[in-house]
């Protein structure tokens, strides 16, 4: 407390506001005091008239309530800062904020309200006042608060894959040499692809010799298929060329035709999930933490605004399960909410489609002839999600004198699985005959069980394009139906039963048990057995156990019982080559009751280049049969080629500007060292992923410069591109500068090089410059005053720093 003869019983709070009272008399303000308690400066004083001190027909607490305070304060909504210090009227325990500032901050006060609002009267809001923080924490409903929507797939993100100019051949040779000749056959691809897409065709070529006194050779050459496609990425469309196979439904069948097909392709965008996953729901009063676990495993975490929140983007899960959304606030304390859902993969998002539309020649004789195609076909599907729990489906075909139409569609059915229904009508003018398909299916998984049946049922005059004057006759009826059951102690039991009946009249009807366990130290057991249900049908067994052997081998002894034949026991080793590259074998031995035993021997071996096998199979007493195979690929990217394994997906060539010896990685895994070329195959990408990319600098000379060491690049699949780190060779120099006394430019002292970068002196008048030309200039600002000048020459860009001085600098 302290006393001026102007403030009288002047009283100093910890927030610096003072308070002033004589009498009945209330001041407020800030106020500097000088050493000998005297007031200097002051501000924010508000004089509110004396009231007689005699008079006591009202208590001070009283007259303090009937008084307007103005206050700066933080303003706190349910635990969150507006980020505002906002003027507030105190009066008494009651504070006024402006209307305009309460509705922007979601509070809610009646249409009718003054432009200035007593928050503490509100309906629903709590407010706190914290003196010693200057803050006014109001408190609202949850549900006042804005909508939340939280994205719990960070990984999913969309990236724009490139694509390079290149060549692949794929290649795969196999030979066999029995006794009576030698056979061998090379299977190839040859892949061409750039920004306008990718060209391949695959083909076989075999040749086969005969042994004995003459040698006949018999050659023969296969085209499989040919064709150029491109996907575009914004649109998720495919463009396809050539040979193509049509897309098809569950409900309708496939064929292979030569012409074009456009098609939707969601694999060019692995972000995107096709199928509806399902929105859980809560709310927070202050600000929090959600986790969501996904059959009691935690399956994201994220922050949590105070309000309603939807997590949405939840991780992938399939089939029945539980999810419980854990609401924890800065406290610790929790709110649980358990919610049951089911998702299924045969649905569309609501508002997503899916289409197939293809027109050709329909291809025939695949595998024996080159070029053989008969009748114009068409063939389009079509599919929608009309909500998330119903995709329509659709299917056309045509050809000349054919129609066929179809509509179906899959239905969720809440919490208890999936039904989907389908009727197809086709009419064959040539064949003047008509004929319809229904189908119906129900499915149900639940992680440990998991049930299926589908029906299918045919007139006899139904055709589509798979049997379209081929002479080939589809089924009459067909039933199928499998269920599955796992337990932690029992294991998993499996069934299965199929009944197909031909309009030959021809019936077949199988029934499939299994039972599989994981035991003890990693030891697997599984038995299956298959029943004819044919009058004359019987069992046929199949048990086998597998033991591990180390981290990449394992023995198996199985026995078969068939219904008819002779039983027998499989002993097998085998030691799976390593992912890096290595060695890996594969012995068994078949005995054969009653027959001579089996055997088979092959070994592995993988390098970075290519991967050899060979073997050799045969019956004990009879001829045997040894074999060889290559395989690789061969890619040609500018000016280098290079030898791999053989590629499917993507793959990139790892660009270091020319210098040798230096490590590349992919996604953290080693690949090897640049080449002479300074580039190096990375034959594993991922189509459309954006992988991660690094190099090791520290094998880079000192004169370069590389702006980063890490790149993340998405690559179209069946395609290659080169990731360039755009490493730089750069003039760079330690120069040493003397005065006109040759003493050192003074320590501290900062040169400017060439009118654009700077560099401070260091020891000794020592700078080190980068960038430098062929002809330089510096301008020395002395650390002890003064400029002074210098240049130099440097023509030759040497791969380690060069030494230049001492220089005058004057």
């Amino acid at each position: 407390m302290c006393e001026d003869k102007n403030w009288p019983f002047l009283f100093q709070n910890k927030n610096g506001f003072l308070v002033r009272a004589r009498g009945a008399a209330l001041v407020v303000g800030v106020a500097l005091f000088s050493a000998e308690h005297n007031v200097v400066w002051a501000e924010g004083f508000r004089t509110i008239p004396d009231i007689p001190s005699e008079s006591n027909s009202q208590s001070q607490s009283d007259l303090a309530a009937s008084q307007e305070v103005e206050l700066y304060l933080e303003i706190i909504v349910n635990g969150r800062s507006t980020g505002t210090i906002y003027r507030t009227i105190r009066k008494g325990d009651d504070f006024f904020l402006d209307k305009s500032f309460l509705v922007e901050h979601d509070i809610r006060v009646p249409n009718d309200a003054p432009m200035r609002v007593n928050v503490s009267q509100l309906t629903d809001v709590e407010v706190e006042y914290q003196e010693r923080e200057q803050k006014l924490e109001i408190m609202v409903p949850s549900e006042w608060l804005p909508e939340q929507s939280l994205n719990l797939a960070d990984g999913r993100n969309y990236t724009e894959a490139k694509v390079g100019t290149g060549l692949l051949f794929n290649y795969d040779s196999y030979t066999t040499r029995t006794d009576i000749g030698t056979n061998t056959s090379l299977w190839n691809e040859i892949r061409f692809f750039s920004p306008a897409g990718t060209f391949s065709t695959t083909s076989v070529y075999q040749d086969y010799i005969s042994g004995g006194d003459e040698i006949v050779g018999q050659d023969n050459f296969i085209r499989y298929d040919t064709s150029w496609e491109y996907s575009d990425q914004h649109s998720m469309r495919k463009y396809q060329a050539g040979d193509f196979v049509s897309g098809s439904l569950p409900w309708s069948n496939s064929v292979r035709a030569g012409g074009v097909q456009v098609s939707r392709d969601f694999g060019v965008r692995p972000d995107l999930v096709t199928y509806p996953l399902p929105e859980f729901s809560g709310s927070a009063a202050v600000p929090s933490t959600v986790d969501l676990f996904i059959n009691g495993n935690r399956s994201g975490q994220t922050d949590v605004n105070p309000g309603p929140f939807t997590l949405t983007d939840i991780p992938y899960i399939n089939g029945a399960g539980q999810a419980v959304v854990v609401t924890r606030d800065a406290l610790g304390r929790e709110v649980s909410t358990t919610v049951p859902f089911y998702v299924t993969s045969d649905l569309l998002r609501q508002g997503l489609s899916d289409y197939s539309f293809g027109i050709g020649q329909i291809r025939e004789d695949y595998g024996t002839k080159d070029f053989s195609y008969g009748s114009t076909v068409a063939n389009g599907i079509f599919r929608y999600g009309v909500t998330n729990d119903f995709t329509l489906e659709s299917h056309l075909e045509g050809a000349s004198g054919l129609q066929l139409y179809g509509l179906g569609g899959v239905y969720q059915l809440g919490m208890l699985g999936t039904l989907n229904t389908a009727y197809s009508y086709s009419n064959d003018n040539d064949e003047s005959q008509s004929g319809s398909q229904y189908n119906v299916g129900y499915q149900y998984s639940a992680g440990a069980y998991n049930f299926g049946l589908q029906y299918t049922d045919r007139d006899s005059g139904y055709t589509d394009l798979s049997s379209y004057k081929s002479g080939y006759r589809l089924s009459d009826q067909s039933l199928q139906a499998n269920a599955s059951m796992s337990f932690d102690k029992i294991g998993t039991l499996g069934a299965g039963y199929f009944d197909i009946k031909s309009f030959e009249g021809d019936r077949t009807k199988l029934l499939n048990l299994s039972w599989s366990k994981s035991l003890w130290s990693n030891v697997s057991a599984f038995f299956s057995a298959n029943k004819d249900m044919g009058d004359d049908g019987g069992w046929t067994t199949m048990a086998q156990v597998s033991v591990p052997i180390g981290t990449a081998g394992s023995v198996s002894a199985t026995t078969n019982h068939p219904d008819k034949g002779t039983a027998s026991q499989i002993v097998r080793y085998s030691h799976s080559v390593p992912s890096d590259g290595g060695v890996g074998v594969n012995v068994a031995y078949t005995n054969n009751e009653g027959n001579d035993g089996y055997y088979q021997a092959d070994a592995t071996y993988r390098s970075r280049y290519a991967q050899l096998r060979g073997g050799i199979y045969g019956y004990e007493g009879g001829e045997d049969t040894k074999w060889l195979d290559a395989s690789g690929s061969v890619v040609v990217m500018g000016d280098n080629a290079y030898l791999a394994n053989k590629i499917t997906d993507a793959f990139a060539v790892v660009d270091a500007s020319g210098y040798e010896g230096i490590p590349v990685s992919y996604e953290n895994r080693l690949i090897g060292e640049t080449d002479a070329s300074g580039t190096v195959l990375v034959p594993w990408a991922t189509g459309y992923y954006d992988a991660k990319y690094t190099i090791d600098p520290m094998n880079l000379p000192s004169s370069t410069e590389v702006s980063t060491v890490e790149q993340r690049v998405a690559i179209k699949s069946r395609t290659g591109y080169k990731v360039d780190f755009g490493i730089k060779s750069i003039r760079s120099a330690a120069v040493t500068l003397q005065d006109s006394q040759g003493q050192p430019i003074a320590l501290g002292s900062v040169a400017t090089i060439n009118d654009a970068t700077t560099a401070p002196v260091g020891w000794d008048g020592v700078i080190y410059a980068k960038g430098l030309q062929k002809q330089n200039s510096l301008l020395v600002e002395k650390a002890d005053g003064g400029s002074c000048h210098a240049s130099f020459e440097m023509k030759v860009v040497s791969e380690q720093i060069a030494n230049i001085g001492p220089l005058v600098c004057q």
